[in-house]
């Protein structure tokens, strides 16, 4: 999606308040992930997986595609364009490990020893 210039502040805003709360209520929605280029800062992908390829035609049959994108369509520069791509290989990197905690100097005052 290529929004305008001026208008993306208020494209963020719509995604995250209008959009993006009710695709969790679709059936077989995952995850969703809005990329935006590095260098042509008006330029995003929104990105969806689904639990099956039938769960995403369900998702565009219903006409939710539609009304998500009609919320977003005046503040583009021209009607978004959908790809629907299948995972042919995935995997995790290893989680990274947390950073040492820091420990605290003791503020607990020592007994005298009794002879």
């Amino acid at each position: 999606m290529r929004v305008k210039s001026d208008r993306i502040d208020e494209f963020l805003s719509r995604i995250r308040t209008e959009v993006y709360p009710g695709l969790r209520k679709e059936k077989g929605f995952r995850r969703v992930y809005l990329l935006r280029d590095a260098i042509n800062g008006n330029q995003f992908v929104s990105m969806t997986l689904w639990n099956s390829k039938a769960d995403a035609d369900a998702y565009e049959s219903t006409g939710h595609y539609s009304e998500n994108t009609d919320m977003v369509k005046d503040l583009l520069e021209e009607d978004p364009t959908a790809s629907q791509l299948e995972v042919e290989y995935h995997t995790v990197g290893r989680a990274l490990t947390p950073p040492p905690a820091v420990k605290k100097a003791r503020t607990t005052k020592r007994r005298p020893r009794r002879k």
